[in-house]
């Protein structure tokens, strides 16, 4: 039987299990599709799908759809939030990033002074807001478009590329010239 979406979302929060089965039918593969462009590894992407269905089933079976847009749109939304936060929980610490090999190149002197360089960048990173923070993490850490960190945390692209120039203002003027020299 075609379910309405109204009548989805009421089945669902009335307790029957063929509209979960349902639901989880209609929406798993665009989620899937969804995370998969988020992810790079085939496991992490199915554990979130799950996840995601699960956690929009929860939602269904407390009322949490009033049916105010689509019943898509609500289960897109919170797929769009649980990859965002499932990024935020799996970012890695500032530490992991940091850990360098000596290039056995460079003399102790050039050596000492990059690793100088990169602990005044680690520590001028640290010092910017969580959400700037994020978009250079994003942009230059995990190769993303502007537009791929703009569908990640929900706001427009044009917001992601005034914080990522407003941090990168931020980190330069925290070095004026003297990063020049370490180019």
């Amino acid at each position: 039987m075609p379910w309405k979406e109204s009548e989805l979302a009421a089945a669902i929060s009335a307790g029957d299990l063929e509209a979960e089965a349902e639901l989880c039918r209609l929406f798993q593969p665009r989620i899937r599709r969804k995370v998969r462009a988020t992810l790079s590894g085939p496991a992490d992407s199915e554990d979130l799908t799950s996840e995601i269905l699960q956690g929009v089933i929860a939602t269904l079976r407390k009322g949490g759809f009033r049916g105010d847009c689509q019943l898509a749109t609500f289960v897109h939304a919170i797929a769009r939030n649980k990859i965002a936060e499932h990024l935020r929980r799996r970012r890695p610490e500032t530490k992991e990033l940091s850990e360098d090999i000596p290039d056995p190149g460079l003399s102790p002197e050039e050596d000492a002074l990059r690793e100088e360089v990169a602990q005044a960048i680690r520590d001028a990173l640290n010092r910017l807001k969580p959400k700037y923070r994020d978009v250079l993490y994003f942009y230059y850490y995990r190769g993303l478009s502007v537009g791929q960190i703009a569908e990640q945390i929900g706001i427009p692209a044009r917001r992601i590329s005034e914080r990522k120039d407003y941090a990168l203002k931020v980190i330069r003027s925290r070095f004026g010239l003297s990063l020049d020299r370490f180019r």
